[in-house]
């Protein structure tokens, strides 16, 4: 049997069916009700990027044409859409025309399509903590290493959208397992092995290049251990430099094609996120934010474990201590000390805490309990009680993403209670008071558009003259959500809190929903939560919702007129 294959023959079937068990799990919570939402989804970049460009390769250009994000995630997805299965699960069925054609259609089946490739790409990693924590420490520590990661929230929950974060989870673990091997044995494949898995981790990631910094450590750390071999170590570097290079140049080919362009996109968007604060960001340091991301993303529980882990592995073998923690910390300070903070920013390295948790936890349950009878089953109720926090919140995710969401919900009130012609406005922040979409080509008469368009920073140039604008052109209805009116709110905006005042003082509300369970809410906006759902007040997907009607108003008619460019949303937290 192949080397690579040895550890599955090792693999007992009460170990297996575990792993089996915690896989399975995991892809129920991942794959159920992945299809919320659509046809349209709210989150921005999962609008935008991926998926989008994954179809526009069926004309026959693989350029994707954009480089703000590497290409690995868009060419695996267009390879399965491409497969011969049209039909079979959520893979749409291009046998009946154009794939341009059929995702403006009803995008639906190419956007479940992505978000399950996430789901499969997420346990991909799941399996990779397991065989790595069983080949440095043994079956236990990769069980419950393979157990955390599956089951914290955050990875569960950009598993559910077509989204390239999941994906590093494998290339991380493998890049970190190969660094560690190749310090403790020098042997050249796992420098190769290391560096092929960190040109993958790029190919989905760019920041993931940081884990580069563990394999040269593991050089360095192997040269000064073994003087002796400092040019065969120098050489391997070579070899584990040309295979992420290689690795690399297959996930996203075009970078190299017009190498000026993609540099000059990269830095722009480095800019963005290292200068540009998203608006409506909360106010803390990036350190405190990305610790209470961990809390909730992870499971305080089994960062604590996570933390003892690494305490352990230091103690036992400092080298192989500084290798496992090389990538989380230095990854860590790297985010935190950026303008612009997302949960998901820190995502890649949940991987690696995930080993560590495992580490943790059997270390001090041996420690606690000397009977080798009794330490399973203290073991198995230990991880369940880390697990419990971010596997109810799974759950429980799972269960309202089944529900309709609020934008849908106002989506039926305005086809149902408006004629076609029904101007109704968006405010996107622009100056002129003209960008609007009247109510039937809005609603989907023949077209689906985003309804609405989540706004972002172009909200915070609102002012309260606008309203005279909506009357002047006969805009009566205007529909806001909570989400914009937060990051209004969160940013302390003076004219665009005073637009929302007006509009609340001249308008009345003719619709309105909310995605809470009763008695709960209004949750503070929250640039990931508000999105994830992770808060227990809600109850369905989606912000609060609210259509106003203008008071002295006097409707005017869009029929025959010719659609407008942009759909967008205001907000109104109620």
């Amino acid at each position: 049997m192949p080397q690579a294959l040895r550890p599955l023959r090792r693999v007992r079937w009460p170990v297996a069916l575990l792993l089996a068990l915690i896989v399975l799990v995991g892809l129920v919570l991942r794959l159920r009700h992945n299809d919320y939402g659509l046809p349209f989804s709210y989150v921005a970049d999962e609008r935008n990027h991926f998926t989008v460009h994954a179809v526009e390769m069926f004309g026959g250009d693989a350029n994707p044409g954009y480089f703000k994000n590497p290409s690995a995630f868009t060419y695996l997805l267009h390879v399965l859409l491409r497969l011969p299965l049209g039909g079979v699960g959520p893979l749409p069925d291009l046998s009946g025309g154009d794939p341009a054609r059929l995702f403006s259609a009803d995008p639906t089946p190419f956007f479940q399509t992505g978000r399950s490739l996430a789901a499969l790409l997420c346990m991909a990693g799941v399996l990779a903590v397991f065989f790595a924590g069983r080949r440095l420490w043994g079956a236990r520590e990769g069980l419950v290493g393979a157990a955390a990661l599956s089951f914290a929230f955050l990875p569960v929950a950009y598993s559910r959208l077509a989204l390239t974060d999941v994906g590093t989870f494998l290339p991380v673990v493998l890049a970190v397992f190969g660094a560690v091997r190749a310090y403790e044995t020098g042997a050249r494949r796992f420098y190769v092995l290391a560096g092929a898995a960190s040109g993958l981790a790029i190919g989905f990631k760019y920041t993931t290049g940081l884990i580069l910094l563990v394999v040269l450590a593991a050089a360095v750390l192997r040269a000064r251990r073994r003087r002796s071999e400092w040019r065969s170590t120098l050489a391997s570097v070579g070899v584990a430099a040309a295979a992420c290079a290689a690795t690399f140049f297959v996930t996203t080919p075009f970078f190299f094609a017009d190498l000026g362009f993609s540099l000059e996109q990269l830095r722009g968007q480095s800019r963005i996120v290292s200068d540009l604060p998203k608006y409506g960001q909360s106010q803390t340091t990036g350190l405190l934010f990305y610790l209470d991301t961990l809390a909730w993303g992870f499971g305080w529980a089994a960062c604590l474990a996570a933390l003892a882990g690494g305490v352990f592995a230091l103690r036992r073998d400092r080298a192989r201590g500084v290798l496992l923690l090389l990538f989380p910390v230095v990854f860590f300070v790297y985010m935190a000390d950026q303008s612009r903070y997302f949960a998901r920013y820190l995502i890649a390295i949940y991987p690696v805490l995930a080993l560590l948790c495992g580490v943790g936890l059997v270390r001090a349950v041996d420690l606690l309990v000397a009977r080798p009878a009794v330490r399973a089953v203290v073991l198995a109720v230990a991880t369940a009680a880390v697990l419990a926090q971010p596997l109810a919140a799974g759950i429980r995710t799972s269960e309202l993403l089944g529900r309709e969401h609020t934008l849908q919900s106002a989506r039926n009130f305005l086809i149902r209670s408006y004629p076609r012609g029904t101007p109704i406005e968006f405010p996107q922040g622009a100056t002129r008071t003209d960008r609007v979409v009247p109510v039937d080509y809005v609603l989907g008469a023949g077209r689906r558009r985003q309804f609405p368009k989540d706004s972002g920073g172009a909200v915070k140039n609102l002012k309260a003259s606008f309203v005279d604008g909506y009357r002047r052109r006969g805009f009566c209805l205007v529909m806001t959500t909570s989400i914009e009116r937060g990051k209004a709110e969160a940013a302390r905006s003076r004219n665009v809190l005073a637009y929302y005042k007006r509009l609340e003082q001249e308008a009345d509300v003719v619709f309105a929903a909310d995605p809470y369970g009763a008695g709960e809410g209004p949750v503070p906006f929250h640039h990931d939560l508000s999105y994830n759902y992770y808060p227990a007040a809600y109850d369905r997907p989606g912000p609060a919702v609210t259509v106003y009607r203008l008071r002295d108003c006097r409707p005017g008619t869009t029929t025959g007129r010719p659609a407008e460019r942009r759909l967008a949303s205001t907000s109104r937290n109620r």
